[in-house]
């Protein structure tokens, strides 16, 4: 085969590189939830963006993005900024940037430590800052984590309470086994390295199973990173 040839067909190649990768950054393509095939130069990945896999809790150390305050009527005290809209528009996205390494862990979230708090130290709800903000919030006149009542706050916690006696019980269950939608999963983005990284929906659940050690939890894959296009990646094949 001559250099010319050759050249062809790596610019060949290269555009339908760039095409794909600019077809999947429409928005369109993500709310296409269903079985996809992305070819890139001769490498073919087959991604089902609605399997739900399960990854080991404790490797899933940061988030995507960065955080935020929450204000005083917000459900949770700390918002994740993340580098694609959550929920629906975020299967199969694939973004490129910093978002993987912002270094923001996932145990400074207000959840993680009101929960290890309470259920390792012992710390009663009401003595966790996740209670306390919350609580002036409601005294202020504000609805905060869902509730306008301190009634409807400390039953809140209870459920808390009851989801870590199940989860230690049964395990972490997938929504789909409960009857629920795969959305509704724990959600997490792939770093370029494949790392899972935290991207939203179900810090309670993570948080409960990595303070009981649970060895996988069930994860629904929203956003990758455009470098992973470039290899493999490994939480597909779990």
């Amino acid at each position: 085969m001559s250099d010319e040839i050759r050249e062809r067909e790596r610019s060949w190649f290269d555009r339908i590189r760039i095409f794909v990768m600019g077809e999947l950054e429409k928005r369109h393509w993500y709310n296409r939830l269903e079985n996809k095939h992305i070819a890139v130069t001769n490498n073919s990945i087959d991604i089902d963006l609605l399997k739900v896999v399960r990854v080991d809790p404790d490797e899933i150390k940061f988030v995507a993005g960065t955080i935020t305050p929450g204000g005083p009527d917000s459900y949770h005290l700390e918002y994740l900024e993340r580098p694609a809209p959550f929920g629906r528009e975020s299967i199969g996205a694939v973004r490129g940037g910093d978002w993987d390494r912002t270094g923001v862990r996932f145990d400074s979230l207000s959840e993680f430590t009101a929960i290890e708090s309470h259920f390792e130290a012992g710390v009663p709800w009401s003595d966790t800052e996740l209670y306390k903000r919350h609580e002036e919030s409601i005294d202020d006149g504000y609805s905060s984590y869902g509730v306008r009542s301190i009634e409807g706050l400390d039953h809140k916690f209870e459920q808390l309470d009851e989801l870590f006696h199940s989860v230690s019980k049964h395990g972490l269950r997938s929504q789909q086994e409960l009857g629920k939608s795969c959305l509704a999963e724990v959600g997490i983005a792939l770093g370029r390295d494949g790392r899972p990284l935290f991207f939203g929906e179900g810090r309670h659940r993570l948080s409960i199973a990595k303070v009981l050690g649970l060895e996988s939890v069930p994860v629904l894959i929203h956003l990758r990173h455009r470098n992973l296009l470039y290899g493999s990646c490994a939480l597909e094949n779990r």
